[in-house]
């Protein structure tokens, strides 16, 4: 591979800094890449720079191309797709959730966001009790925005599935919410067992699971702020 492989499809890899947050179009400095095997797939290494100038900070990007012909003008080329690309150190997102959340509950913002780094880079042992303990986080600041007088109450109590049969209200607009979070909460124990019981499932689907449960929150949260900001006209 000749250096202006990467920088063409460097790209297409990376458009934010993984240090800053920034979005660029980062300098190559210099890469490694594999031989080539059989089924025209090769595995890049490439180290690169942040362009923005308060970063300025090195990064590392790692991606598989596989190179697919095509009848050029001057015979066979080859277009590149990209791979499994993965960038070190990986930062979650700071603009991940909706503001609501971050609103409710920044603690489970952090913890979510710190299993997701565990589980980038390869801990995927630990990573499953890092979200269980986000969505303990999430219920019980949910729960007490909902109950303000009875939040030291909830946030001491050590049944996380008692918060949310009891503490979330048996009412038609919190149904979806406590069905999800019954069923996240059941995977998030389940990843933190020497044997797991729901063998079909995965760290995929508890993070699926804890996804509709925050979506279910914000659609709350949000219809009832416009149900209170927006009055009829006199």
């Amino acid at each position: 591979m000749d250096n202006n492989i990467s920088d063409i499809y460097l790209d297409n890899a990376v458009n934010t800094c993984p240090c800053c947050g920034a979005k660029i179009t980062p300098v190559y400095l210099t890469h490694y890449s594999e031989d080539i095997s059989e089924l025209d797939i090769a595995t890049y290494y490439v180290i690169c720079k942040c362009p923005n100038n308060s970063c300025n900070e090195i990064f590392f990007v790692k991606y598989k191309g596989e190179y697919n012909p095509r009848n050029g003008l001057y015979g066979i080329e080859y277009d590149l797709t990209l791979q499994d690309v993965d960038i070190y150190p990986y930062s979650f997102p700071d603009d991940y959730f909706d503001k609501f959340i971050y609103e409710i509950s920044p603690k489970f913002v952090e913890t979510y966001g710190q299993s997701a780094v565990a589980e980038n880079i390869g801990l995927n042992k630990i990573c499953g009790s890092g979200y269980r303990l986000s969505l303990e986080l999430l219920i019980k600041d949910f729960a007490s925005f909902l109950r303000p007088d009875k939040a030291q109450e909830i946030k001491s109590d050590t049944s996380v599935a008692n918060v949310i049969a009891n503490q979330i209200p048996d009412k038609d607009c919190f149904k979806e919410i406590k069905d999800i979070a019954k069923r996240a909460w059941w995977l998030g124990c389940d990843s933190t067992h020497y044997e797991t019981r729901y063998k079909d499932h995965d760290i995929n689907d508890l993070k699926e699971c804890i996804d509709i449960t925050v979506a279910t929150i914000v659609f709350y949260l949000k219809r009832e702020h416009y149900l209170k900001t927006i009055q009829k006209n006199p």
